[in-house]
């Protein structure tokens, strides 16, 4: 779709805003405070940010959990219940340590009351 653009920095008018964006690595990465600040038409987007950045590192850890667990189980190849069960704490609990090591990274928690799915 993009192969006869040009590749440099250009802006996107979206409902007459405008979106900064970049060429990187053959496709377009648009900025996401300026598709937010459109989405919820607020010059300043920042409030609304923070608890998109709280949800995206809970998809996150879901998603580091699951690819550690497969990676486990491509490993070692289980194939009984306990044997599963086994390998989904372990790789639960690699993606809990990263989340451990990021909070003290950012000197903040990622999960709050507010973005916990209960």
């Amino acid at each position: 779709m993009y192969k006869y653009m040009k590749k440099e920095n250009n802006l996107v008018i979206f409902q007459q805003k405008q979106i900064r964006r970049k060429w990187y690595k053959n496709e377009w990465w648009f900025s996401v405070i300026d598709v937010i600040s459109v989405l919820v038409n607020s010059l300043k987007p920042s409030k609304n940010v923070e608890p998109l950045k709280m949800w995206l590192a809970l998809v996150g850890q879901d998603r580091l959990d699951e690819r550690v667990t497969t990676e486990i189980s491509k490993n070692e190849k289980p194939t009984k219940f306990t044997q599963h069960k086994i390998v989904a704490k372990r790789g639960g609990g690699v993606a809990g340590k990263a989340r451990i090591e990021t909070e003290k990274e950012i000197g903040k928690s990622v999960v709050t009351n507010q973005n916990y799915l209960k």
